[in-house]
């Protein structure tokens, strides 16, 4: 699954019991939210299973403030 606008991207995919977070570029609250209401439905089928998230940042630039305080906001749920 991708999420992509002018100056970023996500791609989200699930290997197994793992879902990896790949970003790029300059990421905006627009695309968090996105990628927040997709892990929602990536996890749904693990039902109370063990399962693990891997985020690979490697090429992101920049994040908005925004997009960070939507990333604080997420990892706290």
């Amino acid at each position: 699954m991708e999420f992509k606008n002018k100056y970023g991207r996500i791609v989200l995919e699930r290997d197994h019991s793992i879902i990896i977070g790949h970003f790029h570029g300059n990421i905006n609250a627009n695309l968090v939210c996105q990628f927040s209401n997709s892990i929602f439905e990536h996890i749904k089928p693990f039902a109370g299973r063990p399962w693990a998230y891997i985020s690979n940042s490697y090429t992101a630039c920049a994040a908005t403030p925004e997009a960070e305080e939507q990333f604080t906001h997420l990892a706290n749920k």
